[in-house]
């Protein structure tokens, strides 16, 4: 493969330079990344084309990982040579590399690594492309921008939210770094949690389960046989007998009526001389109950989706996930519940049994899916049945996430002296940028950390249905300490620094006004953590 030198005026996509005869199992070559993110996920880092500005250090890694992974092309975007401090950083750098084009270089060293994958450099600075031809960008499914000046990060945000192309912004200064994701909006179908909890709908089951359930004749069963019943089927059969006794389909909700629900159960217990047997499958059976009168909620999360205003206001032109999602909405509405899942949990049970269990969840999701897919239908004809089904089975997982933008820095309310050091930002001043962008959340736009609480949790705040409640904070009484957060350490730190910085002109670090960090971030840290205790006094 030769390389491939791109004209960023021109605006052309990444020139394709893969040799075809080159025939590789990619479900081989690309097992482990399959096994993380599935199939799909893939499929779609496949058809990625990436592109780097600044073959840095950072992004160097960050693109040696991606071509590791299997995407489409990449191409690089750098104007600089290779120098000492390069090598020193960039283990893709040779010291034959020296005095070289670093994009050059980078690309020829990471294209080694996966022959299926096309690369290409553009030897031209960043902000000139950012500036002067902002149509370059649109050819690509993702930038990552490395070692970016702030007001060069804000004009690519603009460009790329734009075009809705995801942007990955990253900085790092020795050990220390920051990394930013930024995009107008990311739909994740299978966002992959730790555990989904399903409801597989024991005390509302349909025609077709109950049919099932109805089939089977406890009593006449052989000792192995009635052993081996699936719990999940005699949980439907203790639902229909239940219904029938009380002439309604309400599920127990009292300690009586769950009483009588749990006696049905027992009652078919094989016994000896009046003692029940011991059997798996009952013992499933009765430690399940909770799954037919409190099944799980529909997440927070996924309803907010199918609420959003893009689901309720989709149209023919709107994104297919959104189309599908307004279909899963009509579908919620009528039925009170998502799309069942076509899987079960391990179940004791015979292999017979388990397989005719399993076969009617997977029948009534595609009969489900089927009714999406004409609500959906409705709406777009050209929607994906494929796409329909896949969002069905991880309906309970969709995610959206709609990161802020990025805005110009004098738009912030900045001592004049720190908004000196960000318009010229450079080797002098990146200890201070680098503060200023971990602090700036916290400080500028009042996301500080909420102090811990008097039993270790964060005060005012629930973190989870888990976690411990935090009374509200208490009025100071004599010698008494209340809990006012505004008592503690993070919030006397916070006005320490809003002192410093109006006192010396400049965040801490410098001397003073007129000398400002020398880019020893580090070295400083004890001397900045001393004048900050002194303020707090």
């Amino acid at each position: 493969m030769g390389d491939v030198e791109m004209n960023a005026s021109s605006g052309v996509s990444p020139m394709r330079s893969v040799d075809t005869s080159i025939k590789v199992d990619k479900n081989q070559r690309y097992d482990r990344g399959i096994r993380i993110w599935g199939a799909e996920g893939q499929a779609s880092l496949e058809q990625s084309t990436v592109c780097l500005l600044n073959a840095s250090a950072t992004g160097a890694e960050a693109l040696k990982n991606l071509v590791l992974g299997g995407i489409n092309s990449f191409t690089i975007v750098d104007d600089r040579e290779v120098t000492e401090a390069d090598m020193g950083s960039n283990y893709m750098l040779y010291p034959s590399s020296l005095g070289k084009s670093r994009a050059q270089t980078v690309t020829e060293a990471v294209k080694e690594l996966n022959e299926l994958v096309a690369g290409s450099f553009v030897e031209e600075n960043a902000r000139t492309i950012i500036q002067n031809n902002p149509d370059f960008f649109k050819s690509f499914s993702i930038v990552i921008a490395t070692q970016l000046r702030e007001q060069d990060a804000v004009g690519l945000d603009a460009i790329c939210r734009g075009c809705d192309i995801p942007v990955v912004y990253a900085k790092s200064y020795g050990l220390v770094g920051t990394v930013r994701n930024s995009i107008r909006e990311h739909r994740v179908i299978d966002s992959k949690p730790d555990s989904v909890v399903q409801d597989f709908r024991f005390g509302r089951p349909w025609p077709e389960l109950v049919k099932l359930a109805e089939g089977i004749d406890l009593p006449a069963m052989e000792p192995a046989e009635h052993s081996h019943v699936p719990y999940g089927m005699l949980l439907v059969k203790a639902s229909t007998e239940y219904f029938r006794r009380r002439g309604s389909t309400e599920v127990p909700s009292s300690m009586p009526e769950r009483a009588e629900y749990r006696e049905i159960v027992k009652s078919w217990q094989q016994t000896i001389d009046g003692c029940p047997i011991p059997e798996e499958n009952f013992e499933e059976a009765l430690s399940n109950l909770n799954k037919v009168w409190a099944p799980e909620a529909v997440p927070s999360d996924a309803l907010r989706i199918l609420n959003d205003r893009e689901a309720l206001e989709a149209t023919e032109g709107s994104e297919p996930f959104w189309i599908v999602c307004a279909a899963l909405k009509r579908f919620y509405d009528e039925e009170q519940a998502l799309p069942v899942c076509p899987t079960l949990p391990d179940m004791h049970s015979s292999t017979n049994s388990y397989l005719a269990l399993l076969n009617a969840y997977r029948a009534r999701f595609d009969f489900e899916v089927s009714r999406v897919c004409q609500f959906a239908h409705a709406i777009n004809p050209s929607i994906s049945s494929e796409l329909v089904r896949n969002m069905c089975l991880n309906a309970r997982v969709l995610r959206v996430i709609r990161p802020k933008a990025l805005y110009p820095v004098h738009e912030m309310e900045l001592t004049p002296r720190l908004k000196e050091m960000i318009a010229s930002e450079g080797d002098r001043y990146s200890a201070a940028i680098f503060f200023f962008s971990e602090v700036r959340g916290c400080i500028f736009r009042g996301a500080l950390e909420v102090p811990r609480g008097r039993n270790g949790w964060e005060g005012g705040r629930h973190r989870g249905r888990h976690e411990k409640h935090v009374h509200p904070p208490r009025q100071h009484t004599g010698d008494q300490r209340g809990h006012d957060w505004r008592a503690g350490p993070l919030w006397r730190r916070r006005t320490a620094l809003h002192r410093f910085d109006r006192r010396r002109g400049c965040l801490p670090g410098g001397d003073q006004a007129s000398d400002p960090p020398d880019g020893a971030y580090l070295r400083d840290a004890r001397v900045r953590r001393d004048q900050l205790s002194k303020l707090r006094r």
